[in-house]
């Protein structure tokens, strides 16, 4: 039995005709041979075919195998059919044009490096999103080639010339420019890079393949970074609003590291070789600054060895089971709390005792803060919490960092953890490799490499800007990490740290006057946020005016798309506040522009129209509760329960 097809399908439908008639119209002018209409087309179905989700594609499968629309049916078989016919048609086309273009044995023309663009890029390359990375100097003809296509986001690893870069590219130098550029992206996030060597031979075949290496790694980076923000944006916004009251009337926390600058310290991380070397942190206490995440709370109280400060990145409850990296250890024991804005409320609770220090973390909050406050929170994001950690220690200015624990990489037993630390998860189904620390190699999960790999970043900037900079890794253990020296623990404990004067007992900033006038710039912050969202809602009334009149001709559909644009970047400018819609807003967009009917045009309109009235009516409330709660919180006199007492 079938059912008609619900309206999502019925756009999901249309649009995999779209992507079915698009890839006839292409094979058909392959057949004919003519190259610039092919050529057309391919792009279109590139366009259409990387819009299409491989998402939608299984859940229709799944759905109409079922029960579904004998249409949907229909529509499906045909449109997988015809891409699964086309795609080997281009790539036999595509093939032919590069050896006809290159065979020649002369410098290209537009037409010549038109071929290597169609043979280079894959059927689902996004021209919109995608990153195009070329090794030399661009040849103009190239540049044209790269303009007319469309790309709009190149990357040009070669010298400065006179030759204008097409739009949308950029000049790269060394690494540290590409991971700042990649920082920049916005929606539409990248799935691919291509590289295309030009240089004819004058770069090093192992610098282009480092590059190259480089930015697949930081589209990875910036991919998982925007799949956590998908998945966790919500939950951080609802718990950064929730903790702003007490967060913008908490002690300074860049006043405190002002009282370190210089003085070693030690970031203890969980990994398993903590077990090797723990005992040896009990000699640090009072010299070195003791980081420790929450993971490595439990192990350090069982050894005895309190850490001067706990420092909690996520917003998970790390409080309660089954995540509990607190447990039983007594409240009056647990050292002050470095924690993000958007920390779970169990976690602050349990540290009710100690002083809370926030920092941004990078969430939503933070971006609606961001140059709110004329003495920010320090910017401590990071994929991992030892990496907020390493940031931390290198904001306050010490020196030297060490790192213990830090293994990145599962012990011979398969853990992640050392004992009485963290919590032992599966492993994953894929692992990677890296560098070990005492050589060869030893195995990691996706996301300790992505972290590996940030490590060292941060390692080269660090050395970069301060080359008198040491940083140490005493894990004794794991993987090896470009730029942090090896060295056993208690080695860099006698060369570094015990000849040292213990640290004296550190008073932290006294009065209300720096976090009152955080409190303040707050709420003008809150206030501002809130007319803006105000002003979108009058766009939606706006746009919804013109739409009753678009019917009336040209004049009026172009007057209409003026106001759409202008309600979608009412949109843009707080899509960061509603991340738990974006899906959403982004699936009407991407029917929306690929409408080309008057009525399919309207309907995307319309439901646009929608979607944003009720995030913008839903996100007004929040802000003005939010604006409300912190106008009404006292500020808190950071000095009223005496200094910050570092371990002895």
């Amino acid at each position: 039995m079938t059912t008609p097809a619900s309206a999502a399908d019925a756009q999901l439908i249309a649009h995999m005709t779209r992507v079915a008639t698009t890839a006839a119209t292409a094979v058909q002018a392959i057949g004919e041979g003519d190259n610039a209409a092919a050529r057309i087309a391919v792009d279109k179905l590139r366009m259409h075919w990387s819009t299409l989700r491989h998402g939608d594609t299984r859940q229709l499968q799944t759905r109409f195998g079922r029960a579904g629309s004998a249409e949907g049916a229909e529509a499906l078989f045909h449109g997988l059919q015809v891409l699964a016919t086309c795609e080997e048609v281009v790539k036999l086309w595509a093939q032919q044009g590069f050896e006809q273009a290159v065979g020649r044995g002369e410098a290209l023309d537009e037409a010549g490096w038109h071929a290597v663009l169609d043979h280079l890029l894959p059927l689902r390359w996004n021209f919109e999103c995608d990153v195009l990375l070329v090794h030399g100097r661009m040849p103009p003809e190239l540049a044209a080639a790269i303009e007319s296509r469309g790309q709009r986001r190149s990357l040009l690893a070669g010298p400065a010339t006179d030759t204008p870069l097409p739009p949308g590219c950029v000049r790269i130098e060394d690494e540290q420019a590409i991971a700042t550029h990649f920082n920049s992206f916005k929606r539409l996030l990248p799935k691919r890079h291509v590289s295309l060597d030009v240089a004819d031979g004058l770069l090093e075949p192992e610098a282009v393949r480092r590059m190259d290496a480089f930015v697949g790694t930081a589209v990875q980076n910036l991919r998982m970074s925007w799949i956590t923000w998908g998945k966790h944006a919500a939950m951080w916004l609802r718990q950064g609003l929730d903790n702003l009251p007490a967060a913008a009337t908490a002690p300074d926390i860049n006043a405190l590291g002002q009282r370190f600058a210089g003085r070693p310290a030690i970031v203890v991380s969980p990994g398993p070789s903590l077990s090797k070397n723990i005992a040896a942190l009990k000699a640090a206490q009072g010299r070195a600054l003791l980081i420790a995440p929450l993971q490595t709370l439990k192990r350090l109280h069982s050894e005895g060895i309190r850490p001067d400060f706990a420092v909690v990145l996520d917003s998970h409850d790390h409080a309660s089971a089954p995540r509990d990296f607190i447990g039983d250890i007594p409240d009056a024991w647990l050292p002050d709390l470095i924690a993000s804005n958007s920390a779970h409320a169990n976690v602050l609770r349990r540290f009710a005792q100690a002083r809370t220090y926030y920092f941004d973390a990078g969430g939503p909050l933070d971006q609606l803060l961001a140059r709110a406050m004329s003495s920010p929170w320090p910017a401590l994001s990071a994929g991992s919490v030892a990496i907020t950690c390493l940031r931390l220690a290198h904001h306050w200015g010490c020196s030297p960092i060490a790192l213990v624990g830090q293994d990145l990489a599962f012990a011979a037993d398969g853990q992640r953890y050392a004992a009485g630390a963290g919590r032992d998860a599966p492993a994953p189904q894929v692992l990677r490799e890296l560098p070990g620390y005492h050589g060869g190699t030893v195995q990691t999960a996706p996301d300790y490499f992505l972290f590996h790999h940030q490590f060292q970043s941060l390692a080269a900037t660090y050395r970069a800007a301060n080359p008198a900079l040491q940083l140490f890794n005493c894990t004794e253990g794991g993987a090896s990490i470009a730029g942090f020296e090896q060295m056993p623990l208690r080695d860099m404990l006698q060369q570094h740290v015990l000849h040292l004067p213990p640290l004296p007992c550190v008073a932290p900033p006294t009065g209300t006057g720096r976090s009152g006038v955080r409190q303040r710039e707050i709420a003008t912050r809150l206030q501002q946020a809130i007319e803006q969202v105000q002003r979108g809602l009058a766009q939606v009334a706006s746009s919804a005016q013109h739409a009753t009149q678009a019917h009336r001709g040209p004049a009026f559909l172009t007057r209409l798309g003026r106001e759409d644009d202008a309600l979608r970047a009412c949109v843009d400018r707080v899509q960061y506040l509603m991340e738990e819609r974006m899906q959403g807003f982004d699936d009407v967009l991407t029917r929306w522009e690929a409408s080309e009917e008057l009525a399919d045009y309207l309907r995307g309109s319309q439901r646009y129209r929608e979607l944003a009235q009720a995030a913008f009516e839903n996100l007004l409330v929040t802000l003005n509760d939010t604006l409300r709660r912190v106008q009404g919180r006292a500020p808190v006199d950071a000095a009223a329960s005496g200094p910050v007492e570092l371990a002895a």
